[in-house]
């Protein structure tokens, strides 16, 4: 294990760290493993200075790759990496045991994704830069709603469906709220038209509905 010193020029810092090897700095962080050209490369250990520390993948000097990164407030990353952020496929799983899992872009939840809350039930849908942006939330006591949220939070859904725990009820929700209480044909219309894969158990509940046909319709007589 090496102190760092003070090189006189970059140049002297490039030849100084190069190969594997162990490095701390005055503020109690350290690096263990690959030093390619005086920047990190390869697969390594780091503990920062205030308690974090990261082990897995390094590219000139930045995370890259697969790798954990652990928070000393105790939330935890793990998986891909990119410029020294989160990126591509990965998990973060927050203090209070929150997590979400699914595509991420420098740093932020992008693309399709799932959050389940600690306390129960778990929004699926696509993300735009860390914003829930359309899909299903699942509540704790079994209600669910598929809808648009443009928010950080999934439970804001801004437009959508509310269906009841049993799903015989369903209703319209706006700004997280219920309105008008509507028929299935109609659910079934707004969820096309948000863009929404209905979930399997929905789907079962659409096929295994009669569709009312012109000869099983009653006949009025003429008489």
């Amino acid at each position: 294990m090496i102190a760092l010193p003070k090189p006189d020029s970059v140049e002297d810092l490039h030849d100084i760290l190069h190969g594997r090897g162990t490095v701390t700095w005055e503020n109690g962080g350290k690096y263990d493993g690959e030093w390619v050209d005086g920047k990190a490369n390869g697969h390594s250990t780091m503990n920062y200075g205030n308690g974090d520390m990261y082990e897995g993948g390094w590219r000139d000097g930045c995370r890259y790759g697969h790798g954990t990164h652990h928070f000393r407030d105790g939330m935890v990353y793990e998986e891909e990496w990119r410029n020294a952020a989160p990126d591509g496929r990965g998990r973060m799983t927050l203090k209070n045991g929150s997590h979400y899992e699914g595509s991420w872009r420098d740093g932020k939840w992008h693309g399709q994704g799932i959050v389940r809350p600690a306390n129960g039930g778990e929004w699926e849908g696509t993300f735009h830069m860390g914003k829930c942006t359309v899909g299903t939330l699942r509540r704790p006591n079994g209600e669910l709603e598929i809808g648009r949220c443009d928010s950080v939070n999934p439970d804001d859904v801004k437009e959508g469906v509310w269906w009841s725990i049993d799903r015989n009820s369903i209703w319209i929700v706006a700004d997280g709220q219920k309105k008008e209480q509507i028929d299935k044909g109609r659910a079934l219309e707004m969820v096309a038209r948000l863009g929404v894969p209905l979930p399997m158990e929905l789907r079962q509940q659409v096929e295994t509905t009669p569709i009312m046909s012109e000869q099983s319709l009653p006949v009025k007589s003429e008489e």
